[in-house]
């Protein structure tokens, strides 16, 4: 999956137990989720899930949507009770996700669960060849295989399967399920298959079959049961030739506007999955409703979409007050056949915390935050450096007051050594014309001394 989303929501920190016993103790996390800049993010997903490090199967998830204001905090606190799991190392993963499925942030963790209990003899499978996308052709010859978030590119009208092959299958009741998502749209669970496995003795593959032939990228998440108890999961990442294109971001500049204000809404699409053909002249369109009724519709024109992202940007001014209400894009080809759409709700957020400039602080904090700009709290209050212009002026002053006194520090440095230059000139100069002078001096003294003995 390529990222393509925006990197101004990010996790800072991590508290979580580094081991734990799934028998006795609850398992827990905190963290911290900041949105850095000016912008309203609608439905975003947080996930988190455990993987098992001997199969890298997934044994338990669970997801949060959030929404954020401009520059909000969210400070998060979790604690859950884990599966019956065997003991062994397994990895905490923690992902911020668009509402598209496309990735913000996102952090792994390496923890050891212990199972005390009495159920020490827990159901494992153990994988020869892990699961994996096949597809081959009307006559049965492999055509493509594809293994883990690879996506090879699978022909539109291949036969379609997930294929693995167990090295130990126990005495086991085995059930799988295949659930189908759109990789960009991971919401809205396109189809659902279940199987129960005639298991053998010894080493076998197996094949389940998967009949979809829509062109586009999908993640296909494997789920093994055993009487009914999910054991683990795998996702796969499967990808089928042909015509397609997805919108992976959507933003909001504001959460709510009044009537004059113009309404925002950027975004990234992005073209076939199978990077090979490049669409021409594919419709946008923008959609805002409220109460049912549509209030806002344009449309423009993309003119080339290939597999490379390509942002758009729609300002349109609303003659409405928007405090509850839709926005919904969706992307068509020159057909007017429907490629990919998304629709987010917006309204009025409450943000407990702020960030700005590397401090968080509380949106109600009483107080100035002096970082020379007027926020609206602070201009409420009345008494802040950053609105008070008469005490700006003076603290503009002063700034001013201070960085002449360090030039004139510096002046003064320039002249005191430019004096001490000067002394060491005039010193030498002085003591260059003694030495002469004692030469000559003595010159003379030898001279005189040299006629008088020559006289005697």
């Amino acid at each position: 999956m390529i990222n393509v989303g925006f990197s101004s929501i990010f996790i800072s920190g991590l508290d979580y137990p580094k081991s734990i016993d799934v028998n006795s103790e609850i398992f827990y996390f905190n963290t911290t989720l900041i949105n850095s800049e000016n912008e309203v993010y609608s439905n975003l997903i947080l996930k988190y899930s455990l993987v098992d490090l001997d199969n890298l199967g997934l044994v338990y998830e669970n997801s949060d949507k959030l929404s954020f204001d401009n520059n909000e905090v969210k400070i998060i606190s979790k604690n859950f009770e884990l599966p019956d799991l065997s003991s062994g190392n397994y990895a905490f993963n923690l992902i911020v996700t668009e509402n598209t499925g496309a990735p913000i942030a996102g952090m792994k963790y390496d923890i050891e669960l212990t199972n005390s209990g009495s159920n020490l003899n827990l159901p494992e499978l153990i994988f020869e060849k892990s699961p994996h996308m096949l597809a081959t052709d009307k006559n049965g010859e492999i055509i493509q295989k594809s293994y883990g978030s690879l996506g090879n590119n699978i022909p539109q009208d291949a036969n379609k399967f997930v294929e693995f092959t167990l090295k130990n299958p126990q005495n086991l009741e085995l059930e799988t399920k295949i659930e189908l998502f759109n990789s960009y749209s991971i919401e809205n669970k396109l189809k659902e298959f279940n199987q129960n496995l005639n298991l053998k003795s010894n080493q076998d593959t197996y094949t389940l079959d998967l009949d979809y032939t829509i062109p586009g990228t999908y993640i296909v998440k494997t789920s093994f049961y055993n009487q009914g108890s999910k054991l683990f999961s795998k996702e796969l990442r499967m990808v089928i030739a042909g015509e397609s294109a997805s919108i992976v971001s959507l933003l909001n500049k504001k959460d709510t506007y009044t009537s004059g204000e113009n309404i925002q809404i950027t975004g990234t699409l992005v073209g076939p999955a199978d990077g090979r053909a490049t669409l021409k002249n594919l419709k946008l369109n923008l959609q805002v409703s409220q109460n049912s009724e549509t209030l806002i519709e344009t449309s423009q024109t993309i003119s080339q979409l290939g597999f490379e992202p390509v942002e758009f940007d729609f300002t349109q001014k609303t003659n409405f007050d928007l405090t509850k209400y839709k926005v919904k894009v969706t992307l068509t080809n020159l057909e007017n056949n429907l490629l990919d759409e998304i629709e987010l709700d917006y309204e009025k957020l409450e943000a407990e915390y702020l960030y700005k400039e590397g401090t968080i602080y509380k949106a109600d904090f009483q107080g100035c935050f002096n970082n020379d700009v007027c926020e609206d709290f602070e201009q409420t209050l009345g008494n802040c450096y950053d609105c008070d212009k008469a005490k700006q002026q003076a603290i503009t002053q002063e700034k001013q007051r201070y960085k002449d006194s360090l030039k004139n520090d510096s002046n003064q440095t320039i002249i005191n050594n430019e004096d001490k230059q000067n002394a060491i000139k005039n010193f030498t100069y002085i003591l260059t014309i003694t030495v002469i002078l004692l030469l000559f001096v003595i010159v003379i003294g030898y001279f005189v001394l040299r006629g008088i003995k020559k006289n005697e």
